[in-house]
């Protein structure tokens, strides 16, 4: 699985909080069901200007413009990344951090122009590598790389998700055993201390469910559903970003 899908599922579960009383449907100890989740991992290619285009992947919290010219050039999270155009179905992704290389893609678009090919290699911290050949369909956009393109994603990883409550009055939830993440659902807007730019608001939509929209720099980025259903038993979380056809869908069973 491409690094970065499984960042935007650690990410996605971080944030799934809620604010209710001590006997909360959502408090306890969450497994996650991969048989019954449905991820979808995206990417969004954009012209901007001569040259130059916006890139969004699955889990970015913004898109990244850079000039596709095969220099490295600014990221998200401090890294560098490159785009070099090989011809006209055929593109080279680079990602850096400082000298040490993240991950290379490269992409080869089909002769009808439906479907794009991603050979995808990513680097570990002791020099091995991964590759995988990940096939997209388009979803948006009608020739060349530019567009929306989208597949169904794996997650062999297990997740373990507990909720409970928080002393300020919202819910934590903690992946894994890690940080806790908490929100209010006041319906009022708060940044994250963690990360500068980034609001979330919560409100109650139903005596089991939940909404969270996350906005960047005043732009709405993501909207997350959460719902428990009526018997207690699973946590279902639904999340909408702009673009992507679908919505990822995870499923969690109560331990």
């Amino acid at each position: 699985m491409p690094k970065r899908v499984l960042h935007s599922v650690v990410v996605i579960c971080l944030c799934l909080t809620a604010a209710f009383a001590a006997d909360d449907p959502l408090v306890g100890k969450w497994r996650f069901n991969p048989s019954r989740s449905t991820i979808i991992d995206y990417m969004i290619i954009e012209s901007a200007d001569a040259n130059r285009y916006a890139f969004a992947f699955t889990g970015s919290p913004a898109p990244e413009t850079i000039a596709a010219d095969g220099t490295f050039q600014p990221g998200m999270d401090s890294t560098t990344l490159s785009a070099t155009i090989l011809g006209p179905r055929s593109w080279k992704i680079e990602r850096r951090s400082g000298s040490k290389p993240i991950l290379t893609a490269f992409w080869k678009l089909s002769p009808d122009g439906k479907t794009l090919t991603d050979m995808f290699t990513s680097f570990q911290p002791d020099g091995s590598t991964s590759t995988e050949n990940l096939i997209y369909k388009r979803t948006s956009g009608s020739s060349g790389i530019p567009g929306t393109w989208e597949r169904i994603a794996k997650l062999d990883s297990p997740l373990e998700l507990e909720v409970r409550l928080a002393q300020d009055g919202g819910i934590a939830f903690v992946l894994n055993g890690g940080a806790a993440k908490v929100i209010r659902f006041d319906g009022k807007e708060y940044a994250d201390s963690g990360a500068s730019g980034f609001t979330s608001t919560g409100r109650r939509i139903g005596d089991n469910a939940v909404e969270i929209v996350t906005k960047i720099n005043g732009k709405i980025t993501e909207r997350r559903e959460i719902t428990v259903s009526a018997d207690r038993k699973t946590l279902t979380r639904t999340m909408h970003v702009p673009g992507p056809s679908r919505p990822t869908v995870l499923v969690f069973d109560r331990e």
